[in-house]
């Protein structure tokens, strides 16, 4: 018998053009960019300020879909969308947790913000490691029992990348005995072009070689590509799945993938149902008692050019501008022009040069004070101010109001050494480094604040 798995990744980065609130004790808030955009579902129109607005306000319609196509996939989204899901619409949020609770979506953690982890520091990749487990603790505790995934932003995997996670598994795992064991056996989702060579036909799982116990599935590109862009009918995917043979295949897209169309979610729906007619088992990700081992290949990612795979292996070009295989730049075509990518390695000093200007002066204010641990102090004040920003979040998972109070719990972790606000500053000022370490700048490349123009003018050649 063959069985089917589907993933949906939610993501919004946001529309945030100005921050509003000086003080970092206060609730933050922030003014949005206004650009009205409406979307169709069938034959409901749901309007936003922006895309991010629009895309959030339909999360609940998704969530009535998946409710319709009951245990037929898993979901991760980002902490900072469902933060964002919850203040504009609450009963989604709420649905979306029930969704998980009772086993009808399956749990898939994801780190905040959306950044590419292979390309941070350390320091930076376990900081966004904690604040992610912390987040979904409660989500964690109440899965106990069944497959928990990790995504990683696009994909983008490393070893080093996995041991920052094994490493932030195994301290909240000595913090929280109750999450230990769930955390320590997440499976990675990722894309059969990761690997080093590619598995074979129906064999979705592999044990990830180099790593103690690392189960990953592996997206069938082309089959997801189908369901996501292509024009199929149901009977047509089902026929598409068939052909595959018997085994284990994972469809893989983003959340939006069921706006594709305004018929999308109903073909999804219908899909689903064809192919459990059709005998074949559609369920969530469910790792397998043990699989073949196979290598995933640094800085691979699921969402690399496709004209620019080596050897049919992605990489991180996209982001880089480079290709790793030579070390050549990249262009893509702009207007019918071929525009260089080489603005996107200058980004990446640029951010690079940011980040560790911002955890070094971080790092420097603590020893100043005399903060013991300084890396691990950090860390805490990210979870900690993690906890301040998405308080509303820790308060709907039953978190009480006094573990969310950043000011008692920066004088825990700095030990009275260094004043609340100064703490708050320092907090803040960390917390926001990481959000700017998101993805969406070099990937939408060409357009908006990522144009070359701007990038070169921030770093003052232009």
């Amino acid at each position: 018998m063959s069985t089917l798995s589907f993933h949906f990744h939610g993501y919004q980065p946001g529309d945030i053009v100005r921050w509003r609130e000086s003080d970092p004790l206060r609730p933050q808030t922030f003014e949005e960019r206004r650009s009205p955009v409406g979307l169709r579902i069938g034959p409901e129109r749901i309007e936003g300020t922006n895309w991010t607005d629009a895309v959030l306000r339909t999360y609940g319609r998704m969530g009535s879909v998946l409710q319709r196509s009951s245990g037929s996939a898993s979901v991760d989204i980002e902490p900072q969308t469902l933060v964002w899901l919850l203040e504009r619409d609450p009963s989604a949020y709420r649905e979306i947790m029930s969704a998980y609770d009772q086993g009808i979506a399956g749990f898939v953690m994801t780190p905040p913000f959306h950044p590419i982890l292979p390309h941070l520091h350390r320091q930076e990749r376990e900081a966004l490691f904690d604040m992610m487990i912390d987040f979904y603790s409660p989500l964690i505790q109440r899965s106990k029992g069944r497959p928990i995934g990790l995504w990683l932003p696009e994909a983008a995997y490393s070893r080093e990348t996995m041991d920052s996670f094994r490493e932030s598994a195994r301290r909240a795992g000595v913090e929280q005995e109750a999450i230990a064991d769930s955390i320590q056996r997440a499976y990675l989702i990722a894309d059969a072009r990761q690997f080093a060579r590619p598995p074979q036909p129906g064999q979705a799982w592999a044990r990830v070689e180099s790593t103690e116990r690392l189960l990953a599935v592996g997206r069938d590109h082309p089959l997801s590509g189908e369901f996501a862009f292509g024009a199929t009918t149901a009977p047509e995917f089902f026929a598409s799945v068939r052909s595959r043979g018997s085994g284990s295949l994972l469809v893989a897209n983003d959340l939006e993938s069921l706006l594709a169309n305004p018929m999308q979610a109903e073909r999804f729906e219908a899909i689903v149902h064809t192919l459990r007619e059709g005998a074949v088992q559609v369920i969530p990700p469910v790792p397998p008692g043990d699989a073949p081992p196979l290598a995933l290949v640094d800085y691979s990612s699921w969402s690399d050019y496709d004209d620019m795979l080596s050897g049919g292996i992605t990489s991180d070009t996209r982001w880089t501008g480079l290709r790793r295989s030579d070390g050549l730049v990249v262009s893509r075509i702009h207007r019918n022009r071929p525009l260089s990518q080489l603005w996107k390695y200058a980004f990446t000093l640029a951010t690079e040069r940011v980040e560790t200007a911002v955890r070094r002066r971080a790092l420097y204010l603590l020893r100043s004070a005399g903060v013991p641990r300084r890396p691990h102090a950090l860390r805490r004040l990210a979870v900690s101010y993690g906890r301040h920003w998405f308080r509303e979040h820790y308060r709907t998972q039953g978190i009480p109001t006094s573990e969310t109070d950043f000011v008692r719990s920066a004088e825990d972790i700095v030990g009275g050494k260094l004043d609340v606000e100064v703490a708050g500053f320092l907090a803040r000022g960390y917390v926001l480094m990481l959000m700017g370490t998101r993805s969406d700048p070099r990937f939408w490349g060409g357009t908006g604040a990522s144009r070359p123009g701007n990038v070169l003018r921030v770093l003052g050649v232009a």
